[in-house]
This record gives C-alpha cells, sequence and structure tokens, in this order.
C-alpha cells in the first residue's frame, strides 16, 4: 500500500470496504461494518479513509500496527545515506546509498509520504560541530516542506538534485519532483492529531538492542579531517553549503574538500605507490537513538498511534 499515491489509496480501500460489505449482505448474512488491520503506511491511509463521508459508520475499529503517525525520521536517512548500515540484505532491494534510494523515493509519493509530517517533533534534524554543539540553529522550525525537503542550496536538504537522473534510469526533473512532494504534503495535511476512528487499537515494537532500533532523530556530526595543505572551511560554511560544494557520494560519511593523495611506501620489495584519501570535514550521519520496530520509535509510537 506504501507505494499508492495517499490521496487515492483511500478512495480506493473506501471501495474496496463498499464491495465486501456488499458481498456478505445478503440473503444468507448480514454485514454492515469492517474490521481494518494495518501495517505501517496502510495506517495513515485508513485513517485518512474513515473521514470519508459515511465512511467511519462502515468500520468498526481500526488495529495499527507499528504505523509512521507523524512520519519517520528514517525516511530522510535513507535518501541521503541509503540503508546499508541499518541492513546490508534490505539495502540490497531498497537501496544500499542515497543515490539509489532517491533515484526511486524521490518519484514515489507513497514513499514521500513516509516523511516526517508538520507535526513531527521540531528539531528532529541537526548538524552538530566536532564540539558536539548545534550549528547555527535546528533545521526544522515549522515547515519540514520548505525547510529540509524543497530546498537546493543546502547539502542536508532531503535529495540532491543530480540524484533525480540516475544513470541508466528514469529521470525526472526538479520540479517533477516538486510535484511529488506537493502531494505527499496534501496527504499529510488530511492527518491532523484528531483523524483517528473512535475505535482505534495499536501495537508496535520497542527493540532497544537488536537491528529493529529505530530513530527518533537524525544528527548529522561534523568531524575534522586529515587533510593540512589547505585551510578548512569553518563549521558554519560547512553548514552553508550546497550539495554541489560537498563531495557527496551517498555514503556515510561524506566529506568536504576531499582529495587523493599518492605516496611512496618502502615495502620489502622495494618502493610502492600507496593512494589514500584526506578531506576537510567528515559528515557523519548519527545511527539510530533508541527503541523501536527499525522504522518508528517505541516513545513516538506510543504517544501518537492512538488518540489522547
Amino acid at each position: 500500500m506504501s507505494a499508492l499515491r495517499g490521496v487515492l489509496s483511500r478512495k480506493r480501500l473506501k471501495v474496496r470496504i463498499e464491495q465486501i460489505i456488499a458481498r456478505h449482505n445478503n440473503q444468507w448474512t448480514r454485514c454492515e461494518q469492517v474490521i481494518l488491520i494495518t501495517h505501517s503506511m496502510g495506517g495513515l491511509v485508513s485513517r485518512a479513509c474513515q473521514q470519508l463521508d459515511g465512511m467511519q459508520d462502515k468500520i468498526a475499529g481500526i488495529v495499527h500496527g507499528v504505523m509512521p503517525a507523524n512520519g519517520a525520521a528514517v525516511a530522510y536517512r535513507r535518501c541521503k545515506v541509503g540503508m546499508r548500515e541499518e541492513d546490508f540484505g534490505a539495502g540490497v532491494v531498497i537501496g544500499s546509498t542515497g543515490q539509489e534510494v532517491t533515484a526511486v523515493f524521490a518519484q514515489a509519493p507513497g514513499a514521500l509520504e513516509l516523511l516526517p509530517t508538520q507535526h513531527y517533533q521540531r528539531g528532529w534534524l541537526e548538524v552538530q560541530g566536532p564540539d558536539g554543539k548545534t550549528v547555527q540553529k535546528a533545521l526544522h522550525e515549522a515547515d519540514p516542506y520548505a525547510e529540509i525537503y524543497g530546498r537546493r542550496d543546502r547539502w542536508w536538504a532531503l535529495v540532491k538534485e543530480e540524484w533525480l537522473a540516475p544513470k541508466d534510469g528514469q529521470r525526472i526533473t526538479w520540479d517533477q519532483y516538486i510535484g511529488f512532494l506537493d502531494i505527499a504534503k496534501k496527504f499529510h495535511r488530511l492527518l491532523t492529531p484528531s483523524t483517528y476512528h473512535p475505535n482505534t487499537f495499536a501495537f508496535y515494537g520497542a527493540d532497544d538492542r537488536g537491528k529493529t532500533r529505530s530513530f527518533e532523530r537524525v544528527v548529522w556530526r561534523m568531524k575534522r579531517g586529515t587533510r593540512e595543505d589547505e585551510v578548512a572551511p569553518s563549521s558554519d560554511d560547512v553548514y552553508g553549503m550546497t550539495a554541489q560544494q560537498v563531495d557527496m557520494d551517498g555514503t556515510n560519511p561524506e566529506h568536504v574538500g576531499k582529495k587523493e593523495v599518492s605516496e611512496q611506501v618502502a615495502t620489502a620489495d622495494g618502493v610502492s605507490d600507496h593512494t589514500y584519501t584526506v578531506s576537510h570535514w567528515e559528515l557523519h550521519a548519527g545511527m539510530q537513538d533508541g527503541t523501536g520496530d527499525g522504522t518508528v520509535r517505541a516513545e513516538r509510537a506510543r504517544r501518537h498511534s492512538v488518540p489522547q
């Protein structure tokens, strides 16, 4: 279901519910309502569907499983550095690097709908300097669509424009991407904190040690590199750089001022050339910061999966 556009998916779900009720409402059986059992993105579509005229009365209740109620920060991270670090096997399917994930993600409104919504906590994306302190200010104050997802002028924004044209893949333009993002934004607007069915139940994962730990936030940490041949830009300068000014290849860490250095090294057989990479800065995307199911943090699921 996550591959479908949410705005259209709720109407398709409405049709399906009405078909099931009609099929079981005959001379032998009576059916007036259904119970929806959802998983992940399906929970968002069900919440949107029950807002349609007459649908709340046709749904007896909804059971949500691991629903990203206000989106999931890990969706952003996968667009930047892929899934290789989280799960190598899943990365082969979904994308090991940010380039691979973005090639599909950016043209799939259903995938974009998994991003943190306007209701997600403020400051979930952060850039920290080498001292561990926030560089300038939190990146999300009120509107993640304008402040993070739709920006072209910062390396920490969601999409590097060049990745919209993958080699041997389907190319899309920036304007097309913004159109898909707008579809996701409109869907998110349907999902206010009050859009839950009166009979709502939820379950979620709360692993605190294994592979399904989750991201509440995504923190980029700046680390000094080993390049010394030029004066390095300041941490504030790096914060304000574009994706084109950073040596971004969709892996973790990314680099600023990356350069290959060759030197001759003495060996038992004589002298050989040794090449290695140096940079002014390394930009590390942090790993999971808490318990969860691999996508949604347990605390966020506990607070937002059911009406308060």
